[in-house]
């Protein structure tokens, strides 16, 4: 008897230390159809109760693995069609106001939702088979309170890596004919220096007396040989003094003053001469 009662009290100790779970649904995902990119999921859930399900919603996100991997990728559509990705961890509120909501009607729901990935994701490893698991969250909490699993075959292949020409592109920076070019350039703002204003400035003259020619003209530039120019030369009037006008007035003074006495003189010899002819007759 004693052996009985033993017993009995060590495996009630059992049952309350390790109770099992009486709030454990059914769920499961019955088909999936995969249509390139995206899968279409369809589930169920059976004998839900208020505890796995508040308010008679569960909350629902699906996401993939490489069969035997550990990083899980992929997108889950919500009930307004937004696409949600996957993350290591949700916020509560985020839970509740994105994720896909399953309304429980009479401890029961089926139903459809869509999940996508993407071929160029680094978890997706191409080709092959891979782990679908639709996850359930309570939206009491920020960990989901179960899993279903399905596998099934995804066929995109991966991104072909893009001819990588654009390094090759950065290594045709042709500016370096820019510097040749200013090289050739450069020397033509030279000629700016030849004296042509010097030489358009002397009028077309005649032929002048020998006089100081101005060093402007006579000096020439080194480096080019400009075309000959006419030489400009100055005529410099030179004053004659006061005393050579008093000289030539003087000698002209005499000069009228000399004829005027000569032509009076022979005026005399030739009256003269004329009254000794009629007297003689």
């Amino acid at each position: 008897m004693k052996r009985f009662i033993v017993f009995l009290f060590s495996f009630g100790s059992i049952f309350f230390l390790f109770p099992t779970s009486v709030d454990a649904i059914d769920f499961t995902v019955s088909e999936v159809n995969v249509s390139r990119n995206e899968l279409n999921v369809k589930a169920s859930m059976n004998g839900v109760t208020s505890t796995n399900c508040p308010n008679s919603k569960c909350y629902l996100l699906g996401v993939l693995r490489v069969a035997g991997g550990s990083f899980y990728f992929g997108e889950t559509q919500n009930n307004s069609g937004v696409w949600i990705d996957y993350l290591s961890s949700y916020e509560k509120d985020y839970i509740l106001d994105n994720f896909y909501v399953a309304n429980i009607k009479e401890a029961s729901w089926s139903g459809e939702l869509k999940v996508r990935y993407k071929n160029d994701n680094v978890n997706y490893k191409g080709p092959g088979d891979y782990e679908l698991k639709l996850r359930r969250y309570t939206g009491g909490s920020t960990n989901f309170a179960g899993e279903a699993f399905f596998t099934v075959k995804l066929d995109q292949p991966l991104p072909t890596p893009t001819a990588t020409a654009t390094p090759l592109e950065t290594q045709t920076p042709t500016p370096s004919l820019v510097p040749t070019l200013s090289q050739t350039a450069t020397p033509r703002p030279l000629k700016t220096n030849t004296p042509t204003p010097k030489s358009t400035q002397a009028p077309e003259s005649t032929k002048t007396p020998e006089g100081i020619i101005s060093p402007e003209v006579l000096g020439i530039e080194s480096g080019e040989t400009p075309l000959p120019s006419p030489e400009v030369k100055e005529f410099t009037k030179k004053k004659i003094p006061i005393f050579a006008y008093v000289f030539i007035s003087l000698g002209l003074i005499i000069l009228v003053f000399g004829g005027y006495i000569l032509f009076f003189r022979a005026k005399e010899e030739y009256t003269s001469t004329s009254g000794e002819t009629k007297s003689e007759q």
